[in-house]
Formats: structure tokens, sequence, C-alpha cells
């Protein structure tokens, strides 16, 4: 999930260290994260103006679970590193790749309004979930309540990102 902040997009969290010789653990938001490599710019703002390149970047598995470790050029010790702690990262969106054809960042999708077919108001997005084999809309109806849509091609007719409109074929039948 990159998040879209002016000239910027969040592509994660700077967590906790990890060892006493700079690392530290990313919470990671991207929707690319093998396009983030050592040496690549990132920013600890969302201007573009504090600039961080990764010198190294790995993936271990702790307690089940797949943690992403950076290690920073000029961040060289647990003291160096526990001053990123709580930074959100930033990649410059001229820096970003392209999303594949039919893809969309999740930014570009939150507070899109949502029509049925014929163009009756749905609500707007609020949140998108990912999972493995789809992700899902999390859409506010025009009564409050929360509908989840699957990004399936049974339910989504079009996406308009310019004019910030999906229209959907049908609502899931469960709802």
């Amino acid at each position: 999930m990159s998040e879209n902040i002016g000239s910027s997009r969040i592509i994660g969290v700077i967590g906790k260290p990890h060892g006493n010789k700079g690392e530290v653990y990313v919470m990671m938001f991207t929707d690319y994260p093998k396009t983030i490599k050592k040496g690549c710019l990132l920013y600890l703002d969302k201007d573009c103006k504090k600039e961080i390149r990764p010198e190294n970047i790995r993936e271990v598995v702790l307690q089940g679970k797949v943690r992403t470790i950076f290690k920073f050029f000029d961040y060289n010790t647990r003291a160096d590193s526990e001053k990123l702690r709580g930074f959100i990262l930033y990649r410059n969106f001229k820096d970003q790749p392209k999303p594949k054809k039919d893809s969309y960042w999740i930014d570009e999708l939150a507070e899109c309004n949502v029509y049925m077919g014929e163009g009756k108001k749905v609500g707007r997005v609020m949140e998108v979930q990912k999972f493995a084999y789809n992700d899902n809309l999390i859409i506010r109806d025009t009564t409050k309540k929360i509908i989840i849509i699957p990004m399936l091609e049974d339910y989504i007719k079009d996406i308009d990102i310019k004019n910030r409109k999906i229209i959907l074929k049908k609502i899931p039948e469960y709802i």
C-alpha cells in the first residue's frame, strides 16, 4: 500500500534497530518492494528534502513473519539507527515504477466515488485491503455502512482514476 503525500509516496515506516551495526526494521507499505534497491534515493520527509540511501536491504523470517531490514549509508551503529526510528520513508513520484496494466496505486483508489452501472452512487472508497489473491475495496455507503467489494472483474466494471470514479457491475451477494 503506497500512500500518496504531495510529491512523494510512502513506502514504509522505520522501526526499531536490528543488531548493533546500524540496521533497522522497516514496515513496508509499497506495492512494489522489489523496486527499492541498494543505493536508490529515498527520503525522510514528504517534500523530498532529507535524502537517505539504503546500503543494504534484506528480508528475514522471524517468528513466522517476513521482516525487511535496511542498512542506510552513514548509519553505522545502533545509536545512529535509533535516530531513524519512527521516520516515514518516502520515494519521489518521478522515481516510482509505473503500475502494470489494470493495476493502480492504493492511494489512487482511496476516496474514489463508487457507483453502480446505472449511475446510482454506492459510496466512497475508505481503504484498500491487500491480500495474496485479490485486494478488497472498503466502501462507506451513503447510509454510512461499510461494504467490502473484491477487486475482481466479476464486481468491477470500470476504474476512472482521472475522474475519481469506480463503476461496479454488481455488489456481492452476501451483502
